[in-house]
């Protein structure tokens, strides 16, 4: 049951990034009269908007949204398993539960600043990151969840 609730929430994770992403394309597909004309205004004055602060990257939001609920996913899951029985197979991670927490709120932390770092350079390599990193942490979740169910029912 919880497995496929998991899948359900990153199928509804990856279809809410996808269209963020594809909102603004849509909208220049029915453009007005208007829209042309404010396109024109903004053609004029974009070169005083390039020395603004930018403004804040919905999409990029959400997949750090998406990452720290994946992380915490993780540490559930991690948590659960193990009180059912199984062993944390990374080395860093094992020990206490305290300990597991902060070495995940560091990694999170790090990662965070390594992607701005990347989006420095290019904001499609930092989004193409969150991605990957969603994907891979969410795949974890979904290992440790297999690994309990599997050691709850052989304890049946």
């Amino acid at each position: 049951m919880f497995r496929s609730h998991l899948r359900r929430s990153v199928a509804a994770l990856v279809l809410l990034t996808i269209s963020i992403g594809a909102a603004p394309a849509a909208a220049e597909e029915h453009a007005t009269p208007e829209a042309a004309e404010a396109r024109s205004l903004k053609e004029a004055v974009s070169p005083r908007w390039a020395t603004e602060p930018s403004e804040s990257h919905t999409l990029r939001n959400v997949l750090y949204g998406s990452y720290a609920v994946v992380h915490g996913l993780d540490m559930y899951s991690t948590v659960v398993a193990r009180r059912r029985g199984a062993v944390e197979a990374n080395p860093v991670m094992a020990g206490s539960f305290a300990r597991g927490a902060a070495v995940k709120a560091l990694m999170g932390i790090t990662s965070g600043f390594a992607v701005r770092a990347i989006e420095k350079k290019s904001r499609k390599a930092a989004i193409v990151s969150l991605l990957l990193m969603n994907a891979a942490t969410a795949a974890v979740v979904a290992n440790n969840v297999r690994n309990a169910q599997r050691l709850n029912a052989a304890a049946r």
